[in-house]
């Protein structure tokens, strides 16, 4: 640990104000890499030894914390990944007529990712994107989807590259809007767009495991 002595008159001045004497950094990191930094300030002149010892090994357990949490959190994902796959899995093998087996799918979606609604766009030959099913969309939203060749289903499907859009609003919904291109080697098969009032639903994790 070095300790540091703030540069300026200022940033002393306001130091001392606050009864600040001297100021430690102690990095926190995982494995790998230095993830975090805990910062102690003192109104004494300088930190001993053994204080230093106590908060860098504190630093080392806040960052094998992190660590196991955010391996507990991969572990969740790859359940999650693996319960979604099994429910889709089932939808596809079910004897049910396809428009039924559409429902259940979009709503396995809705399921795991938490949104409030979802709708499917399949591709027609020479006629852009039609629609296949929806769970809770709005007709109004639905027909301004197939009405614009702005939308987001349609820019998902011609980059076929997952499209996110935040503070999304019609007179319909509002919130946020994702769209995920059914890509497979010999093209793009359709949309399955998901909607949610929540401008914070479609975080890195849940896309990830809609991605997948």
């Amino acid at each position: 640990v070095r300790e540091a002595y703030t540069n300026g008159p200022r940033a002393r001045a306001g130091l001392r104000k606050a009864g600040v004497s001297s100021v430690a950094a102690f990095p926190v990191r995982d494995k790998k890499r230095v993830i975090g930094v805990v910062i102690v300030a003192s109104k004494h002149d300088s930190f001993g030894q053994r204080v230093v010892h106590t908060l860098t090994s504190i630093a080392n357990y806040i960052g094998v914390l992190i660590e196991e949490a955010r391996l507990l959190e991969a572990e969740r994902l790859r359940a999650d990944e693996l319960a979604a796959l099994v429910a889709v899995s089932k939808v596809l093998v079910s004897p049910d007529p396809e428009e039924q087996r559409i429902h259940t799918a979009l709503q396995v979606l809705v399921d795991v990712s938490g949104a409030d609604r979802a709708l499917l766009r399949l591709a027609k030959d020479g006629e852009g994107l039609a629609m296949a099913g929806l769970v809770g969309t709005p007709a109004e939203y639905t027909q301004s989807v197939q009405s614009d060749p702005d939308a987001i289903s349609n820019r998902a499907f011609r980059s076929r590259e997952t499209v996110l859009q935040r503070g999304f609003r019609t007179r319909a919904v509002a919130g946020s809007v994702l769209a995920l291109p059914m890509n497979t080697p010999s093209g793009t098969l359709g949309v399955a767009v998901l909607g949610s009032s929540d401008v914070d639903c479609f975080n890195p994790t849940t896309i990830s495991l809609l991605e997948s």
